[in-house]
């Protein structure tokens, strides 16, 4: 029999981004049964879509569960109370770099020239900041061997005051290279027009933000607080974002665990270069301005085997797309203040 679970006030949700057509493969325990974790809300077509998925998973993660189908731009869930709390964003015809949200919230995507972010490190500050890219500091371990490889990195983000975009659109996340040069960026985007910081997620060129179709979104992650930032290559093929945030409302998922799939992620380590970015998008240079603080940022293969992972660590390497007067760092105790204007 299928039953609705009332969902606690704080609980995880797992996002899983997943190409259209990958065969289950995950365990399913003899004395649970997934149905049960399905809302009887949710039939047909929706009903199989998260079903499936949710075999690939360790039962863990059955409790709360979206899905996102890239190839089909398609959102599943197994609870609705989820639906809605993610969407796709469309790119504006006759843009570069521009995408609008179901919302009909407007914004500029990162798109750093390959001068600047391509696999070999550059000189700081060499890189050349046009309209079309945003300025942004990047840093990034060196490609993982069997000797130091990568699949792990965490750090706290301050959000800090109130940002004063002027029309470009600030982001702070995480994310990794692949083996096969496949990116994945996922962490936070400042909504201006809420005021706050929602879900960012972008891999296989399909870009989902945390924008809710609703006249008064909720407040998700607001200026002057600090998030829990734990990236990880949970399986091959598979990374995973965990935002933890001391104090949220109660409809705003926390922590909130994004699982994605990215080809060629090896969850040994090999052949994986893990990043962390602060950058401001914008279609024009409009004097625009925000600032993050990383802090206690750590790197290495697993949740217990990392190490310190400073801006000048000898196994990472920092660039930044600006000159001096457009992305500037300080350091502060455990980590460093970045302040970007666009």
């Amino acid at each position: 029999m299928n039953r609705t679970l009332a969902l606690p006030a704080v609980f995880a949700l797992t996002v899983l981004l997943a190409a259209c057509g990958q065969t289950p493969t995950g365990p399913e325990s003899a004395s649970l049964n997934v149905d049960d974790y399905i809302d009887a809300q949710i039939q047909g077509a929706e009903r199989a879509g998260i079903r499936a998925h949710m075999l690939t998973l360790p039962v863990e993660d059955w409790q709360a569960i979206t899905y996102i189908d890239f190839e089909n731009k398609h959102i599943y869930t197994n609870r609705v109370a989820l639906q809605g709390l993610l969407s796709f964003a469309e790119s504006v015809l006759g843009t570069s770099n521009l995408y609008t949200t179901k919302s009909g919230r407007q914004f500029a995507l990162p798109r750093p020239d390959v001068s600047a972010w391509g696999l070999q490190p550059q000189a700081q500050g060499a890189g050349s900041c046009t309209a079309t890219t945003g300025p942004c500091r990047r840093v990034r371990t060196a490609i993982g061997t069997s000797s130091m490889p990568y699949g792990y990195g965490a750090a706290t983000v301050s959000l800090l005051a109130t940002p004063v975009p002027a029309g470009g659109t600030p982001y702070a996340y995480m994310g990794a290279t692949s083996s096969t040069g496949k990116e994945s960026d996922v962490g936070l985007q400042y909504n201006t027009g809420a005021g706050d910081w929602g879900a960012y997620i972008r891999s296989n060129n399909v870009t989902v933000t945390g924008d809710v179709n609703n006249p008064q979104p909720p407040r998700r992650y607001n200026p002057g607080t600090s998030t829990n930032f734990e990236y990880l290559v949970s399986n091959d093929g598979f990374g995973r974002l965990r935002i933890n945030k001391a104090s949220t409302s109660a409809n705003v998922p926390n922590p909130f665990s994004i699982d994605f799939s990215q080809p060629g992620l090896r969850k040994d380590g090999v052949g994986n270069i893990v990043k962390r970015i602060t950058s401001i998008a914008s279609p024009t240079t409009t004097g625009g301005s925000f600032a993050v603080q990383w802090t206690s940022m750590r790197v290495g293969l697993t949740t217990a085997t990392n190490h310190s992972w400073g801006s000048f660590a000898s196994d990472s390497s920092t660039d930044n797309c600006s000159t001096s007067s457009r992305v500037t760092y300080t350091n502060v105790t455990g980590g460093e203040k970045v302040t970007v204007q666009n």
